[in-house]
C-alpha cells in the first residue's frame, strides 16, 4: 500500500510537471507571436506567465527584449542582468550583455554601455554588431566629455574680475565710441566674416553628428526573441 501510494504520488507530480511545461510552452509561443507583431506589452505578459509555469533562460531573455521595446530601459537593464547571470548558454549571455549595452545607450550612460559591449565581446569576439556599437559608444562618450569641457569653459569664473558683469551705464559711452571705431576698421569686418564662417562650420558639424546619432538609434536593435521550434526547446 505504501509503495502504491508513492507510485501514484510520483505519477501525479510527473503529470503536473508535464502540464506546467505545456502551459509554459503555450504562453511562450503566444509571447513570440505578440512580439513579432510588435505588441510588446502583450508579449511581456505572455512571457511572464510562461516563466510562472516553468523557468527558462530564453524566456528571461525574451522578457528583457519586450521590456526594452517598451522603452523601460532601467527595467530592461535589470532583466538582462538577470538573464546573463543565470544562463549557461553563451549565446544568450552574450546577447544579454549586448542588449544591456543598447539600453545604457538609450539612457545616455555611455561608460556602462561600453562595459556591457566589452562583456558581450568576451563571450563572442566575432560579433560585428557588438564591435560597431562599442566604437559608437566610445565616440558618444568622447563627445559628451568634450561638450562638458566646453560648457565648463563657458561658465563664468566668479573670482576673475575680467568675467564680472559690467555696468551697462558706465560702459555705454565707451560702446558708442567702439562702434564708431569698428565701422572704420576693415579688420573688424574680416573678423566678423571669419566668425560667421566658423559658426557655419560648427552648424554643419552639429548636423552631421545629429544625423550620425539618428542612424545609431535606428540600428541599435538586436533582440528579436527566438521563436520556439518545438516543444522540447522549452
Amino acid at each position: 500500500m505504501y509503495k502504491f501510494f508513492l507510485f501514484v504520488f510520483f505519477l501525479f507530480v510527473f503529470s503536473l510537471d508535464a502540464s506546467s511545461a505545456q502551459t509554459a510552452h503555450s504562453h511562450a509561443r503566444q509571447g513570440d507571436k505578440k512580439f513579432l507583431s510588435k505588441d510588446f506589452k502583450k508579449a511581456e505578459e505572455a512571457y511572464r506567465k510562461s516563466l510562472e509555469n516553468q523557468k527558462s533562460d530564453k524566456m528571461n531573455y525574451n522578457l528583457g527584449n519586450s521590456i526594452y521595446n517598451q522603452q523601460r530601459y532601467e527595467e530592461a537593464v535589470k532583466q538582462y542582468e538577470q538573464s546573463a547571470s543565470i544562463t549557461k548558454d553563451k549565446s544568450i549571455k552574450s546577447n544579454s550583455f549586448y542588449n544591456k549595452g543598447n539600453a545604457y545607450v538609450q539612457k545616455k550612460e555611455f561608460q556602462k554601455a561600453i562595459e556591457s559591449y566589452q562583456n558581450s565581446l568576451r563571450l563572442n569576439p566575432n560579433d560585428g554588431d557588438a564591435k560597431q556599437n562599442l566604437a559608437i559608444a566610445k565616440k558618444m562618450l568622447l563627445r559628451e566629455q568634450q561638450q562638458q569641457q566646453q560648457n565648463d569653459k563657458n561658465q563664468p569664473n566668479k573670482d576673475d574680475p575680467k568675467q564680472q558683469p559690467k555696468d551697462k551705464n558706465k560702459d555705454k559711452s565707451n560702446d558708442k565710441n567702439k562702434d564708431k571705431n569698428q565701422q572704420n576698421d576693415p579688420k573688424d569686418g574680416e573678423d566678423k566674416q571669419q566668425n560667421e564662417m566658423n559658426q557655419a562650420d560648427s552648424d554643419r558639424m552639429m548636423q552631421i553628428m545629429e544625423e550620425e546619432e539618428r542612424k545609431v538609434q535606428q540600428r541599435l536593435r538586436k533582440g528579436s526573441p527566438k521563436p520556439s521550434k518545438s516543444t522540447k526547446d522549452w
